[in-house]
């Protein structure tokens, strides 16, 4: 599992992309990797196991997840993030998962973007 000491080093991320991802820019993701078996991992995260450092790390992942996806047109990313770590069902790294969740969700309640949440019609 890559260890992630600086995620947002995420270089070679995609600027105003409007085409499909790469295996290239997947792997630029601070929280992507590979399984043992080689096959992607969309959140090859680990905690520390102390709640404030993890929930930091967390944040930064996510606003390293909405440049992402402002960059990419791949809709789904987001749903494999959360699935894997679903998956991965890692105690220790609850901290990282709620600063990532409150990273996008801050993005998806305050942007006028393709992100933005449409009351629902009454």
């Amino acid at each position: 599992m890559p260890k992630h000491s600086t995620p947002a080093a995420a270089k070679g991320l995609p600027k105003n992309k409007t085409k499909p991802h790469t295996c290239t820019e997947l792997a630029a993701l601070p929280y992507f990797g590979k399984d043992n078996k080689g096959w992607p991992d969309f959140w090859a995260v680990s905690g520390t196991g102390n709640s404030e450092l993890d929930w930091a790390l967390g944040r930064e992942l996510g606003r390293v997840a909405v440049q992402y996806l402002r960059g990419s047109d791949w809709q789904f990313h987001l749903g494999q993030v959360v699935s894997a770590m679903v998956r991965r069902g890692d105690e220790k790294a609850i901290g990282v998962v709620l600063g990532f969740c409150e990273s996008i969700s801050r993005e998806l309640m305050r942007c006028n973007g393709p992100f933005r949440i449409k009351p629902p019609v009454v």
